[in-house]
């Protein structure tokens, strides 16, 4: 027994550590290869965002109200992204003075706790020699690389896109809030399903402490779990009536009139809980218009093909899936069915924002671990197809032609994720900042004003609240109010296209008072009203005189 023990600990310290390496490798990759004179800020995912939650971070060491430093308009302070405001408050706690540090422990914080509880959900729900490949398929298995391939005339695209990137590696870690989210939606589960297994409301307890804490952070994973948790208690309440009129006995184990009661209260707690937190995230998010916005600009239609780009992002985990349906239905498991519920219910929900009956955008239903729940059902899947094979030569062909396809799509996989990753010769010039740049945003820190208004390109916009606490005129797409127009304004204003009235009253209409530029000394006919205070390079700042 205590070399089994010794055994899982090591496969366990095995696998954590290769679902490491797979995410910082490549962030080692682009310290290494980072130009002479520039700083690598370790960034993640899409960097207009990773810079948006540094200066969130940044804001909760001294406050837990959002205020947005991507636009000069006054907006309301909201707690939208409370996960960075906390994790602002913690580096304030420790005396880690670094953001990327905080930022960075988050992501091995919920990589710890969505390891430990995919671990948990899948020790309780398959059985013996099968854990460990349910524990390689939710972790490693994986969409195939984007290949064209021409059938029938036709040309498929087998990849997917960033937008449905969902594997642990390729999405969820590049967005720390998203994933935590989806870890606190794993402890969810596996607390429902030890209520529903043992009967003690004090796991209801726990389910409603995570799906409280989950749907503070980031709705959609909380939103999805209660959709299943009405779903499988309405199912369920039908059986067990139907079954007491029949006089039949409860085949799902809840069959005294008692058990019923235990069921109600404890899913009574849970959505009371979750409406609750719902309608706060509605009056943060919806109530805003962000919801709306990000819908009516990235909605289905943009995107070609939305559904079976949904279904490649899966891999092969759908067709293994398919065959868990006969256990299922013979059974009607009750855990099986909440594991079902979990996997189609976010497809169902994608296609509902693709044809408009949700206003809320379909991405936001693919962060929600379905690498877990898929892989679960494919692992049933694979022990029904395997356990119907009476011959045993056969049965362990049949095993080793899975482990192959399963094999072959993590290799697929890492090569569409890997090779990019390593193989970028240039980047944005958001990713490496020029050390004169840096510079700049540490005279601003030590002389402008806390939220003092900066006029600069928008890709130096981006990252300069992550490093400063001041504003930009335009910096991200979504934060910044009126993003377009405003970074157009910005290109004639440094590309001088602009009179010296016109820039003056331009400045002065917007409350600006530094302007950034990366291109030297460019605005003599600006001198009157524009002074430098600040050069180093190709980098000046100006301030503001009336």
């Amino acid at each position: 027994m205590a070399s089994k023990n010794i055994r899982n600990v090591i496969l366990h310290l095995l696998c954590f550590l290769a679902i490491t390496a797979l995410i910082y490798l490549p962030i080692k990759h682009q310290i290494d290869i980072t130009p002479k004179n520039t700083f690598y800020p370790m960034v993640q995912g899409l960097f207009p965002d990773y810079y948006q939650y540094l200066s969130i971070i940044n804001q909760g060491r001294t406050r837990m109200s959002y205020i947005d430093q991507y636009t000069l308009e006054k907006t309301s302070p909201t707690d939208i992204h409370i996960f960075y405001l906390t994790l602002g408050k913690f580096a304030a706690l420790t005396g880690i003075s670094d953001n990327i540090i905080v930022y960075h422990l988050s992501i091995l914080f919920s990589l710890i706790l969505f390891y430990l509880f995919s671990y948990r959900l899948i020790s309780i729900l398959v059985d013996g020699q099968y854990k460990w490949l349910a524990v390689f398929t939710v972790f490693f298995a994986g969409p195939f690389a984007g290949w064209y391939i021409k059938f029938a005339g036709q040309t498929i695209y087998t990849g997917t896109s960033w937008w449905n990137h969902t594997t642990v590696q390729e999405r969820l870690y590049m967005t720390p809030h998203h994933f935590f989210a989806s870890a606190m939606l794993l402890a969810a589960v596996y607390a429902f399903i030890r209520f529903v297994r043992e009967k003690k409301l004090k796991y209801v307890l726990f389910c409603a402490f995570f799906q409280l804490i989950g749907l503070l952070v980031f709705s959609p994973p909380g939103f999805i779990f209660l959709s299943a948790v009405f779903l499988f208690t309405t199912l369920y309440l039908t059986i067990l009536m139907r079954q007491k009129i029949s006089g039949k006995k409860a085949k799902s184990g809840f069959g005294h009139i008692d058990d019923i009661r235990l069921l109600i209260k404890g899913t009574v707690v849970i959505l009371f809980v979750s409406i609750a937190v719902l309608t706060l995230s509605y009056s943060l998010v919806i109530g805003t218009g962000l919801s709306q916005w990000e819908y009516s600009i990235y909605r289905a239609e943009i995107f070609p093909g939305t559904f079976w780009v949904y279904i490649t992002s899966l891999g092969v985990l759908p067709f293994f899936a398919v065959f868990s349906l006969y256990p299922i239905r013979q059974k009607l498991g009750r855990e099986q069915i909440l594991i079902l519920f979990l996997s189609i219910l976010p497809l169902i929900f994608y296609i509902a924002s693709v044809f408009g009956f949700f206003t809320i955008n379909k991405m936001r239903f693919v962060y929600s671990a379905p690498y877990v729940f898929w892989g679960i059902l494919a692992v049933w899947g694979i022990r029904w197809i395997v356990e119907n094979v009476k011959n045993k030569p056969m049965k362990k062909a049949v095993f080793t032609i899975i482990l192959i396809i399963i094999l072959i799509s993590t290799i697929s996989d890492l090569y569409g994720y890997w090779v990019p990753q390593f193989s970028k010769l240039d980047t944005p010039n958001n990713i490496y900042i020029p050390d004169q740049n840096i510079s700049a945003m540490q005279y601003l820190n030590m002389n402008a004003k806390a939220y003092s208004a900066v006029l600069a390109p928008d890709y130096i916009g981006n990252y300069l609240p992550a490093f400063t606490s001041d504003r930009v005129y335009v910096g991200h797409e979504v934060a910044t109010m009126d993003f377009f127009p405003k970074q157009k304004k910005a290109y004639h204003f440094f590309n001088q296209d602009f009179k010296a009235e016109e820039a003056a009253e331009f400045i002065k209409n917007n409350g600006i008072e530094y302007v950034f530029s990366d291109r030297g000394d460019i605005f003599a006919e600006f001198s009157s009203f524009l002074k430098p205070v600040f050069q180093k390079g190709n980098v000046v700042l100006y301030k503001f005189y009336e």
